[in-house]
Formats: structure tokens, C-alpha cells, sequence
């Protein structure tokens, strides 16, 4: 999206006994101010407003970028309210708003989104465009997953694919430089906006593919350990192991706050192993320990598959510190965010799968890799097919290591193996495209994983994520909500932030008003921000 300039905004003028339900529902959908016209009584509502725009629209934009906006607002009113069109013309002078306006707290408004008849713009141009170009057999499932779901967006569905390919195909296949397809992952959403159905759903598809005699693994799945060491007595009977776990971030929180020699430090240092396992043909087993007495020692792990998949609430991105950013085990993770309540979808009982993907399924079982393995056999000990690359692999795989490396340099917690992503996301395109690595699947890969680290790393900005302390997180989301949008608009109307302003928009700030005199004297000394009193009493900042 084009960078948002302050001085560009649609007037509004809008008047009528439903006015008040209309501002509503504008400020819940669009960021700028509002204030009521010099005519306004409660019982002849009338009110002003401006919306920010990503751009200046052309004088010919104007007119249609208005009716747009206005005939998205009166679909989700059901009042009587008057729009005076006049007001989108070129030639309209609106009334200056005064003092006595207030915020309005959505979203900045894309025009050639709104100019390409997409006026509630809900979807994220970058996701869709990934959705579109993704392979058949994955849109197949999207498609259904989206359809039983409690709650349907499409980030879950995609989560959810990447999750049943994974965890189908196991540690069945790898690249010609060893490295199976354990992409763990993490899916960031509010609470009760039905993210688990994007694990849940997964596992029915598996359940249903198992039914058919095509897949066996879903007693593979597990949601709980008691120790390290019953991870891999678990590996040592398995050896394709899906942990998936709606308060995984909860559990790293803990994981990357441990103190060295604890069960949980040693927890932690035991999932990086796992993971890292994915590039090893064999992992040394254990010495004898009271898991089983009639054993002097555990089974070696053979090509060992481990994926850790999990959820968390929003909220829970702040409260990532320091130490999990540095320490290696956050950047294991592929990090998807879905904000606010997706629309609800259906509670029937689940459909079967699509044919192109139970067809697809018996294909791949067809071609007898090394195990589709039965939990009631010993595990096989063959070696996982090779998927074969195309001529100019490695050069681009270079070139994305590099910018992941360049990017990691800042933000190791969020940009670390970012490239070793790529390549995961790159083999699962390729299991349900032609069972090889092609430009198309890995150029995919990387719009993928571009999106979904990008998109992290903004709201973790946000959050305050990386913070030593709930001191530091208040700090670092002050000064990441002065770079909105929404917040350079207020700026360039009062010139400061007000603290209320602040506590509508930004959730520590919110949360934490106790330190925020800490906060805010601190960034006063460092001559970051300047503190301004305000009438009852009330503050407002300007950064310097």
C-alpha cells in the first residue's frame, strides 16, 4: 500500500434521526475525526467527518470514491440517515472541525481498493493473491476447511493446509541436501474467534483419509508431554510426531524465561534439537532412564519428524520478551496473525473431504515412500524420497538466505531461518503440485513467507514485543503507534497524541496505565517525546 499522506481525507456530511447510529458505524470502520455541524441538536443529528486516505484521489475519483464509501455505510445501517453527495465534489468547502471533534478508530481507506468495487476492503491483497496462485489440491482443501469451520478467514484455512500436508506426508521426503518438512508453526488470533478449527480440521481431514485406508497417523497427534524425555520415548516408538497445542505460546512464554538446568530450560533446548533434527538422518538416543525399566537404553531415532504446531490470543505477542527472541526457539516458528472476529461460518457436522484431495492422497500412498507408517509397527528405517530441484535452485536460495540473514540482523527472533522456511513451504507446494521444487512453487514459498513474517513483525512492533519488562513493552508500543497512520492523522490535527486516543488504539498503553508515568518520563529525559498538559487534567504527547 502507498504510504499515507496526512493531508489526504474524503468529507463527510451526514444528517438525520439515525445519524448517531451512522457515525457508529464510520468509526468503527474508518480512521479520521468527526464533529457535530453548527446545527446539531439530539433531534436534528447532523455531523461532519474526514476519512484518511492512502492517496489523493484524482478530481474524476472523487464522486465515485464518495458514493462507494456511502453506499458501503448504509448497508450496514438500518436508519434513517441523509449523505449530502455534494460533499465529494472537487469545488465542496466543508467547515473547519474546531476543537469539539472525535476519533474515529477503523481503518485507513485504500482508494484503488475501494475504486476496484472492494469498498469494505476485508481481505489483505498480498494473502489473496497468495490463495490464488496457490496449487489445486491446497485451494481444494481451503475450500473445505473454510466451509466447516465455526469461523471462516482465510489465514486459518491456509494454516490449516500447510498443517495437513506436513503432517501426511511426515519425514516421508526431503531435499537433495537433507531437510524434511517439519514447519512449525504458530497461529496468533482473538479468543472465540474459532482458531482451532484451523488444527481441528486437519486432524478430521487425517481421520478421514485413515477411514479410507489411506493414512494411519492421526494417534500420532498429541497436545501434551510430561518431560524431555517423554518427547523422544515418543520419537522412539513413532518417530513422526504432530504436537499441537492451542496455549503453545503460553508454553514458550515459560520455555524462554527458564533458568538454565531446569526441566523447563532443558525442555526448551530439547525442541530446538527436534526441530533441527529435520536436517539429520539420525538422532543419538538416550542412556537408560526410569521411563522403562526393561530398557537399558532408548531406540535411536531414524530420520526423526517432530512438528510443533500451536495458537495463542493477540494479546500474548507483547508478552514474547527479550529472551524468546534471542535465545533461537521463537524464529523455529512460521507466524501467522489474524485480527478481529472472522465472520461465522457453519456448526453442521463435518462434510468429507473433496475427491481432488482424498484422490490426491491415495496418489501419493500409490508411490510407496518410505512409510505411511502404522503406529502399531516398529518404525521403518528407508530413506525418504528426494524431491528433485530445478536448475536455478540454488541461486535463489542463496539470494533469499541473504536477505533473510540482512533482515535477521535486527530482528533475529522473528527473521531467523527464514530462508530454512522457504524451503519447507516450497517442498509442501511441491507435494501437491508436481513432486518437484519448480521456480513457480518456491517464488510462491517466498511470498508466503515474506507475508507471513512481515505481517508478525508489525504487530510485534505494536505489541511491544521484545521487551525485558512490562515497562519496556509500554515504551516500545508508544513508539511504534506514533508511525500509524491513524495516529500521524490526529498529530497533524491537534498536534500531539492525547493519552485517551492512546488507550482506544494501542493495547499496552491500555493495559498497563501504571507505568505509564515510568514510560513516559523516561522518553521525556531520552528527548524522544514531549509531555502536554491538557484540560481536566488530561496529557497528550508529541514525538520530537
Amino acid at each position: 500500500m502507498t504510504s499515507t499522506s496526512i493531508h489526504h481525507f474524503l468529507p463527510l456530511d451526514f444528517k438525520g434521526p439515525g445519524a448517531y447510529k451512522a457515525l457508529a458505524v464510520i468509526g468503527d470502520s474508518y480512521t479520521g475525526i468527526a464533529w457535530p455541524a453548527v446545527d446539531h441538536t439530539q433531534e436534528a443529528q447532523h455531523f461532519h467527518a474526514q476519512l484518511v486516505l492512502n492517496r489523493a484521489p484524482e478530481s474524476e475519483e472523487r464522486q465515485t470514491l464518495g458514493c462507494l464509501i456511502q453506499e458501503a455505510i448504509e448497508r450496514e445501517l438500518d436508519a434513517d440517515v441523509a449523505f449530502n453527495e455534494a460533499a465529494y465534489s472537487i469545488d465542496y468547502v466543508q467547515p473547519e472541525p474546531g476543537r469539539n471533534f472525535d476519533y474515529l478508530n477503523g481503518r485507513v481507506i485504500d482508494v484503488d481498493r475501494v475504486l476496484l468495487d472492494d469498498p469494505e476492503q476485508r481481505a489483505d491483497d498480498e494473502l489473496e493473491g497468495i490463495l490464488a496462485d496457490a496449487p489445486p489440491v491446497m485451494n481444494s482443501y481451503m475450500d473445505w476447511q473454510k466451509m466447516n469451520a465455526f469461523r471462516v478467514h482465510p489465514t486459518f484455512a491456509l494454516f490449516s493446509v500447510l498443517l495437513f500436508i506436513q503432517a501426511f506426508i511426515g519425514r516421508n521426503v526431503r531435499l537433495p541436501r537433507d531437510l524434511r518438512i517439519n514447519l512449525w508453526m504458530l497461529l496468533f488470533a482473538p479468543s472465540e474467534s474459532g482458531k482451532g478449527a484451523a488444527i481441528n480440521l486437519a486432524e478430521a481431514a487425517l481421520k478421514q483419509l485413515g477411514d479410507k485406508k489411506i493414512f494411519a497417523a492421526v494417534p500420532n497427534f498429541t497436545n501434551r508431554f510430561g518431560s524431555p524425555e517423554g518427547m523422544l520415548w515418543q520419537l522412539s516408538k513413532v518417530q513422526q510426531v504432530v504436537w499441537t497445542n492451542e496455549e503453545m505460546v503460553k508454553v514458550l512464554i515459560s520455555l524462554t524465561s527458564a533458568q538454565p538446568g531446569t526441566a523447563q530450560y532443558n525442555m526448551a533446548t530439547l525442541l530446538m534439537e527436534l526441530h533441527d533434527a529435520a536436517t539429520k538422518a539420525y538422532m543419538a538416543p538416550i542412556q537408560y532412564s526410569g521411563h522403562d525399566k526393561r530398557s537399558k537404553e532408548m531406540p535411536p531415532l531414524v530420520h526423526p519428524f517432530f512438528a510443533a504446531i500451536g495458537q495463542g490470543v493477540i494479546g500474548n505477542i507483547g508478552n514474547l520478551n527479550a529472551a524468546s527472541t534471542v535465545d533461537g526457539l521463537l524464529n523455529r516458528f512460521l507466524m501467522f496473525v489474524v485480527e478481529g472476529l472472522p465472520p461465522i461460518g457453519r456448526c453442521q457436522p463435518v462434510t468429507a473431504l473433496p475427491d481432488k484431495v482424498t484422490k490426491w492422497g491415495a496418489a501419493i500412498q500409490a508411490k510407496k515412500f518410505v512409510e505411511f507408517f502404522n503406529p502399531d509397527a516398529p518404525p521403518s528405517t528407508g530413506e525418504p524420497h528426494v524431491l528433485e530441484v530445478y536448475p536455478q535452485f540454488e541461486n535463489d536460495w542463496k539470494r533469499e538466505n541473504q536477505y533473510g540473514a540482512e533482515q535477521a540482523q535486527d530482528l533475529p527472533g522473528i527473521w531467523g531461518r527464514y530462508a530454512e522456511k522457504v524451503l519447507q513451504v516450497a517442498m509442501l507446494y511441491a507435494l501437491t503440485d508436481s513432486m518437484n521444487i519448480t521456480p513457480e512453487g518456491f517464488a510462491w514459498a517466498v511470498r508466503l513467507v515474506r507475508w507471513s513474517v512481515t505481517t508478525f513483525a508489525r504487530k510485534f512492533e505494536c505489541e511491544g514485543g521484545g521487551a525485558a519488562d512490562v515497562t519496556g513493552k509500554v515504551r516500545n508500543a508508544l513508539l511504534a503507534f506514533f508511525k500509524k497512520d491513524k495516529a500521524a492523522y490526529i498529530l497533524k490535527q491537534k498536534g500531539y497524541l492525547p493519552s485517551g486516543f492512546i488507550a482506544q488504539n494501542c493495547r499496552p498503553w491500555k493495559d498497563h496505565p501504571r507505568e505509564r508515568a515510568v514510560v513516559v518520563k523516561a522518553l521525556v529525559e531520552d528527548g524522544l517525546i514531549q509531555e502536554i498538559p491538557l484540560d481536566n487534567d488530561g496529557k497528550g504527547y508529541r514525538l520530537l
